[in-house]
């Protein structure tokens, strides 16, 4: 190997590793990851593009926040002049506009198919009593772009239904013995004819995945030639990267009838609006900053702004509407998200409804990693048979969280008079019932036991006999497992009991090794559903506490990791708990754990929570009082200012999303201001203890204004204790993220230990 090649290889790797473990703010002007420049100095493809294009960044303040999945059957969502999709002519618009809006932001354009092709047939071999061929199709400008293939055919005369795909042979081949012709192209990353293919159409700025999608129609080019084809019956699978590509494939090219994406993860089957680092999963700037060319670099003008993107991943799948489509992902995919592709499944499937084809979608969550298996591949041919009317047998489509609202009114028979809350704002913090200022401590506690009985309130009851029995041997794949012990970290996997003394989950210490009466911080997961307390988030972080003398517990939350199944029908047992006073039980059993611990300063106990963990933490302090300090992280935005106008999820995160605090929904669309608490009242009850609130400039998920007033408002009650220095308002010039967001860690790390010394 000379030398230039030597060096060309060496940065590639540098810039490779240096991309994986990227993830601050400056990420948005660092991709790093290029596979096609023989120069480096030459720029990052997102920084050559943006040179060469000279385009700009949408103007993002004309263009509506879209926290929810993007509404399928409506008109100009978000706008004054939005409209309902109400019939099929209807339908055939918005989705003609969805897909200029898709070609726009993710995929690029393609050329029109070639009017003709050139087939070589490489080989025609047997394979047992099927047929493998081996072909090469040529077609473009001057026959210059080409796609390899091959096919293997059952015995018999035909015609056969078609299963394609650009890898997985092993598993693919399969299919041949359910009466399928297995057919496998070049459009994967070790054997990608499509790559060439943006040299020979320049003036096309379809992406790396469209281009391989393109490819894939090229193939069905040569299926729709063959009798022994059954033209009405071609489907196409893909796993992880390659799932990605069958889901494009079919939703632009209506030849397709069946598609079957597996784990493929942010821009397959999960939506890039529930791709953030909260949710622990691929996220939009982890792919545009590592995989430059999958996408069309305009995408990239939505990292950290998710929620602006006018169509995302359903509105992809909604594309392949009526034809049969299956959402396949792994439970505990470290890339995928259970959660948010449920979520765009049920959107998707009110397109289904109104074209009469609900039966055509479903889904496949199934339990294990990132993995893609004969035993997946056969679940997905018999919806395929089902669909197209091979068999009678309908499958199953298994929902985790099926939680709604609607839902829970009716388990709970709730009945609430919004008449007899007043309206509140951050001002009435301080005033009595008599409408009178309170200036004493007596008079604040006094106020403090009110609003611990309106949170009780929303909290519910808990159940006398709570349990949950895991299924024993269960698959959680990669994704769930938790850091591991290092020369200075400890491990300490600690089954945890509830009082019953029945098991409640599993906990693990992380402490610094030889040190003895250390602090310990209970760390509180966000959102990260597939993985939970999972070592690609938290290992940096630990090590950064550990560095300080500072040991971890944590733990899977209810609904995350290892505990998915525990909050599916958790309303139909407990209808009148909530999650929220579920995991706010959990912190304490952790609490009393660690009190147990001979090594434990009990009186150094913290809590810690990054997003929804950063919620549960301030609810959690306040109902023990042996929690001595609380940090969050991104954890909140007020409740009664998170109005439909501001553009965020607010509210429904508690009540129509997650099912946290469900009782919270009989007041939004204009009575938030009427909610009987809020987070300034939650963080004033807990003075004088320590708390630090981080609150980045740029997070999408809060309004950054409500919540410095929110904590504003909270740091009076602090001065009734003459302890306003307790309470501590972080504002960085920072967006919502914490894997290896290294400033943010150590700012929170630092908290933790000034207090401890104190």
């Amino acid at each position: 190997m000379n030398f230039k090649k030597f060096l060309k290889y060496f940065l590639f790797f540098i810039l490779f590793v240096t991309n994986i473990y990227a993830g601050d703010k400056q990420l948005f002007l660092k991709q790093t990851r290029d596979w096609n420049y023989d120069d480096p100095a030459k720029g990052t493809p997102y920084a050559v593009w943006l040179s060469s294009s000279g385009e700009l960044p949408p103007d993002f303040d004309t263009m509506p926040s879209l926290p929810f999945p993007p509404n399928l059957l409506m008109f100009s969502e978000g706008k004054p002049d939005a409209k309902p999709v109400t019939n099929i002519q209807e339908w055939e618009k918005k989705r003609a506009e969805m897909k200029n809006e898709i070609m726009k932001w993710i995929t690029g354009t393609v050329p029109p198919a070639p009017k003709k092709f050139k087939v070589k047939e490489l080989t025609k071999t047997k394979d047992g009593i099927n047929e493998l061929r081996k072909l090469k199709l040529i077609f473009g400008p001057k026959n210059a772009a080409f796609m390899h293939l091959q096919m293997l055919i059952p015995a018999g005369k035909g015609p056969f239904p078609v299963i394609m795909g650009p890898s997985g042979w092993d598993v693919m081949k399969d299919a041949v013995n359910r009466g399928y012709i297995v057919c496998m192209y070049a459009g994967s990353d070790k054997n990608n004819d499509s790559w060439a293919y943006k040299d020979i159409w320049p003036e096309y700025d379809f992406s790396d995945i469209t281009r391989r999608a393109w490819g894939a129609s090229r193939v069905i080019d040569y299926l729709y030639t063959q009798k022994i084809v059954d033209k009405n019956k071609i489907a196409i699978t893909g796993h992880s990267r390659n799932g990605k590509q069958a889901l494009w494939t079919a939703a632009f090219d209506e030849r397709i009838t069946g598609a079957a994406p597996n784990c493929g993860g942010t821009l397959g089957e999960n939506l890039i609006r529930y791709s953030p680092d909260k949710y622990n999963t691929e996220p939009l700037r982890g792919i545009t900053g590592g995989y430059p060319y999958w996408a069309h670099s305009r995408i990239r003008f939505f990292v950290g702004r998710e929620q602006k993107l006018p169509v995302d991943m359903n509105s992809i799948q909604a594309l392949v509407a009526p034809r049969a489509l299956i959402l396949g992902t792994a439970i505990n995919d470290i890339g995928g998200g259970p959660w948010g592709i449920e979520q765009s499944y049920l959107s998707v499937k009110r397109v289904y409804k109104l074209l009469e084809k609900e039966d055509n979608l479903s889904m496949l969550p199934y339990f294990g990693g990132h993995n893609f298996s004969i035993k997946t591949l056969n679940s997905y041919l018999d919806f395929f048979d089902y669909a197209w009317g091979r068999s009678t047998k309908k499958p199953e489509v298994k929902q985790f969280y099926n939680y709604s609202f609607e839902k829970w009114k009716e388990l709970s028979k709730a009945q609430i008079n919004l008449a007899i809350y007043p309206v509140k704002t951050d001002e009435d913090l301080l005033k009595n019932e008599n409408d009178e200022l309170i200036t004493t401590v007596k008079d604040w506690e006094n106020r403090k036991k009110e609003i611990i009985k309106h949170i009780k309130w929303a909290i519910g009851a808990k159940p006398a006999d709570y349990s949950f029995t895991p299924v024993p041997n269960r698959d959680f794949g990669q994704a769930a497992e938790k850091p591991l012990a290092t020369s200075t970290m400890g491990k300490l996997e600690i089954k945890v009991n509830g009082a019953n003394g029945k098991y409640v989950y599993t906990g693990y210490l992380y402490y610094p090794i030889n040190a003895e009466n250390y602090p310990v911080v209970i760390y509180l997961n966000p959102l990260a559903h597939s993985t939970g307390f999972n070592g690609e988030m938290q290992s940096p972080m630990l090590k950064t506490f550990i560095e300080k003398g500072i040991a971890v517990f944590g733990m899977d939350m209810i609904g995350c990791g290892t505990r998915i199944e525990e909050v599916t029908d958790f309303y139909n047992k407990y209808p009148h708990w909530t999650k929220m006073g579920k995991m706010i039980d959990d912190v304490k059993y952790a609490v009393d754990i660690l009190q147990k611990q001979s090594s434990v300063n009990k009186k150094r106990i913290y809590v810690f929570g990054y997003s929804l963990g950063g919620s549960v933490a301030l609810f959690s302090a306040l109902f023990d009082n042996r929690i001595n300090g609380v940090a969050t992280l991104c954890g909140f935005t007020p409740l009664r200012t998170a109005t439909a106008d501001k553009g965020i999820e607010g509210i429904y995160t508690y009540s129509h999303l997650q099912g946290l605090l469900p009782r919270l929904g009989y007041f939004i669309n204009g009575n938030e201001n009427r909610i009987p608490f809020d987070f300034n009242e939650i963080i004033a009850c807990l003075a004088p203890r320590p708390v630090m609130i981080d609150a980045p400039q740029w997070d999408s998920d809060a309004v950054f204004s409500d919540v410095v007033k929110s904590v504003e408002s909270a740091k009076k009650v602090y001065g009734i204790y003459n302890k306003k220095d307790n309470l501590i308002l972080k504002t960085p010039d920072d967006w919502n993220h914490i894997i290896y967001a290294t400033e943010l860690q150590q700012e929170i790390a630092d908290f933790f230990v000034i207090i401890s010394k104190k």
